[in-house]
């Protein structure tokens, strides 16, 4: 019933979001790990520690979550006798040393689940994709705009390809040495 107008308030949407999250993610550059500074630093001599703090470099100044890999490497805490993320990036794959002896199928042979990676790299992201699509489906929803699955296929597929575009934005124009988030005309070239 509305499918410009769908179009064009997602177009919109999606590009705020895109670039809102890579912002988020790129908090070093961008001064948005100020946002989590009021996560503590974890005390440098303790082995284990029951609420979340971050470890810093010894003697640096304190920093907040930077991107979403701090998650994996500088937040710890303690859930009982187990420490995140120490305990947790070693967990083995079930059946890891069952060999099968059929030919070419095989166990995976002494490969293991490194949960916090995981969690920072691939349930964030993912959970965010799926929030923010399902938040501008319900919101157009409730407004009366989205009423069929031609609709909501409309929506989804123009934020996803709204988002392709922003990222590929991202990455040509923004992004420097090791893909830090820098501006374009910042970014050294070799004249050579």
């Amino acid at each position: 019933r509305y499918p410009v107008r769908l179009t064009i308030i997602t177009f919109i949407y999606a590009m705020i979001v895109s670039f809102g999250i890579v912002v988020i993610d790129a908090g070093d550059t961008t001064g948005t790990e100020r946002l989590t500074r009021w996560i503590p630093a974890c005390p440098e001599a303790a082995e284990h520690v029951g609420w979340p703090c971050l470890r810093d470099e010894p003697g640096a100044v304190h920093k907040g979550i930077v991107s979403t890999k701090d998650i994996a490497k500088r937040l710890e805490f303690s859930i009982g006798d187990l420490d995140w993320p120490r305990d947790y990036d070693h967990v083995p794959w079930p059946l890891n040393n069952f060999d099968f002896n059929y030919g070419t199928i095989h166990g995976w042979g002494g490969e293991h689940i490194d949960s916090p990676s995981v969690v920072a790299e691939q349930v964030i992201p993912l959970s965010l994709i799926a929030f923010f699509a399902m938040l501008i489906i319900y919101i157009f929803f409730r407004l009366g705009w989205v009423r069929t699955r031609r609709d909501v296929l409309i929506v989804m597929f123009t934020g996803v390809m709204t988002g392709y575009l922003a990222l590929t934005l991202i990455g040509s124009f923004f992004r420097g040495e090791g893909q830090d988030l820098i501006w374009p005309w910042m970014i050294k070239v070799d004249e050579g």
